[in-house]
């Protein structure tokens, strides 16, 4: 049963405000040239929220970028500097403190992106970082201190790692890791800026076309505290290498299994359909989702997966390159999907914008998933030329209708919505505690933004899962929740956006509805387990084979 349409529901304006200065989160953000004379300088950074003490209030470490001449000293064997990626501990009423220092996090190099997940379940999350090179895992010690245990775990990998993903692929409660990769790039004789590259008569940075791609890597949580790379028997290095950025894990086809979709840059978007015991197959093709609905190619960064319809399927989005629209597409059948991007109305709205992290969330508690996106272009010679897209960009918001279309309400949503800045990496979370969702923003060679939501009115509730069987983090978990206006469903996941990770939490808003009248998980498990009496307008924690006290 769906929620109500929108005449009978109360309409509230989705506001944010920019509270990134009151904060103390005031990492700049340093992604090579600020010219992008090559694509190194262009892709930005992401951003992870990580409770890493347990206190109930969302931390967050943000990634941060470098420079080539770096990259080539450590190419080359000599010392190279650490990038200035900062752990942010939350201390509560909106006030953050940078306690990198003591917090043991050291990456040498160039950040990307990062994920979250608890890999040896021992009730504390762990943090994975990518980058370019190698990767780096961060076993999280307790009392704020974190060892880099990538050499012992095996997953420093190499090439140019962006997104990655804590997922249990084969239903053993222990988190595997996936990590995509975009082209090979040689940091000793890169691409460089000039009139042989292109883009609408502008001169421009080469790539990513004309550049070798990479395949991503595939880990096997082997309960040791190490990992295996499977990539080349699980099937993920068949076939031709692609540009992989945003990455999200989710059951695409309704067998149970988690699949993997990756969002790819010029090159046809892969899903793996998970075939059992960590194999895959690329069905992007057959499934409808490779491609355009006329069958093009497109430019995708970022990746989400959402309940838009309230009716338990999962619909997927990507932000594209500009000038080619976002793509929304909606599930017509098990595993199988049709574009409905113009028929949802994001297709014209999202034509001049180059869009990265996105992500469905209930922004204004009414039961209905909204859609953000961050946004900003790679060529900054285009505000030269005045050409039809800026280099600066606001961010996107769509506001769900509940008819299967959204409305672009982002110019209404506040300042710090539509100043105009080059965003990359977005993660969400209900940093507060308030129960409104809220997003953190890495711009590019720019300050990040913290943006509060205070979009007044809407019960909610919210829930922490904890895995007995499954994994401590429930990474997988379904969540249904069911009012006397409808039943809403959730994914427990780590990935989607860009570069990025969300709060593990899930939140539903239950608009004018304070009684909840049953909550059902399905746990990666297997196992199915209904809730009763459970409380709304608070954070209620969910243990696997047991009742909420």
């Amino acid at each position: 049963m769906a929620a109500p349409a929108p005449s009978s529901r109360t309409v509230s304006a989705i506001r944010f405000a920019d509270v990134t200065a009151a904060s103390g989160i005031s990492l700049l953000n340093h992604s090579g040239d600020r010219r992008k004379l090559s694509i190194l300088d262009s892709l930005g950074n992401g951003a992870c929220w990580i409770d890493y003490d347990n206190d109930g209030l969302p931390d967050l470490y943000v990634t941060n970028g470098s420079t080539l001449a770096n990259l080539q000293a450590i190419a080359k064997g000599q010392p190279g500097e650490l990038a200035d990626g900062r752990l942010y501990h939350n201390l509560g009423h909106g006030r953050f403190e940078d306690v990198t220092a003591q917090s043991g996090i050291r990456f040498a190099g160039w950040e990307m992106g990062c994920t979250v997940g608890d890999y040896d379940n021992d009730g504390r999350d762990d943090l994975f970082i990518t980058g370019v090179g190698h990767n780096a895992l961060f076993r999280n010690l307790g009392g704020g201190r974190f060892q880099d245990v990538t050499a012992a775990a095996g997953v420093r990998g190499g090439g140019w790692s962006t997104s990655a993903s804590f997922a249990d692929l084969d239903g053993s409660g222990r988190l595997d890791l996936y990590v995509a990769r975009y082209v090979d790039y040689d940091v000793l004789d890169p691409p460089r800026f000039g009139l042989q590259c292109g883009r609408q008569g502008v001169p421009v940075f080469c790539g990513p076309l004309g550049l070798p791609g990479s395949h991503d890597l595939l880990y096997r949580n082997n309960g040791d505290g190490t990992f295996t790379d499977i990539s080349r028997q699980a099937g993920i290095d068949a076939g031709p290498p692609h540009y992989g950025l945003g990455v999200v894990v989710f059951d695409a086809d309704g067998d149970g299994r988690p699949d993997i979709y990756v969002a790819s840059d010029s090159t046809p978007a892969t899903l793996w359909h998970n075939d059992g015991h960590l194999r895959f197959t690329d069905t992007a093709g057959l499934a409808g989702v490779a491609f355009s609905g006329d069958g093009r190619e497109q430019a995708r960064m970022g990746v989400d997966v959402g309940d838009i319809r309230n009716d338990g399927h999962f619909a997927l989005v990507t932000t594209n390159f500009s000038s080619q629209t976002y793509s929304l597409f909606e599930p017509v059948a098990p595993g199988f999907y049709q574009d409905d991007t113009f028929a949802a109305g994001i297709g014209a709205a999202t034509l001049p914008y180059l869009g990265w992290g996105v992500g469905f969330r209930d922004f204004d508690n009414d039961g209905w998933l909204d859609l953000f996106a961050a946004d900003g272009h790679v060529y900054p010679q285009f505000d030269e030329y005045h050409v039809d897209s800026r280099y600066e960009q606001p961010k996107l918001l769509f506001r769900n209708l509940g008819d299967g279309t959204f409305a672009s309400v982002g110019a209404q949503a506040g300042p710090g919505m539509n100043n105009a800045v080059s965003s990359r990496g977005a993660a969400f979370a209900d940093f507060d505690n308030d129960g409104r969702v809220d997003v953190f923003v890495n711009n590019i060679d720019a300050q990040p933004q913290l943006l509060r939501n205070v979009t007044p009115g809407g019960h909610w509730a919210a829930f922490k899962l904890i895995g007995t069987k499954s994994n401590r983090d429930a990474i997988g978990a379904l969540v249904w929740l069911q009012t006397a206006r409808g039943t809403q469903m959730r994914l427990v996941h780590d990935d989607g956006s860009y570069l990025s990770a969300g709060d593990l939490r899930v939140h539903f808003g239950l608009g004018a509805e304070t009684r909840i009248e049953s909550v059902r998980v399905r746990w990666p498990s297997g196992l199915v387990q209904e809730f009763h009496r459970v409380p709304s307008d608070r954070i209620v924690t969910l243990v696997e084979g047991r009742q909420p006290q």
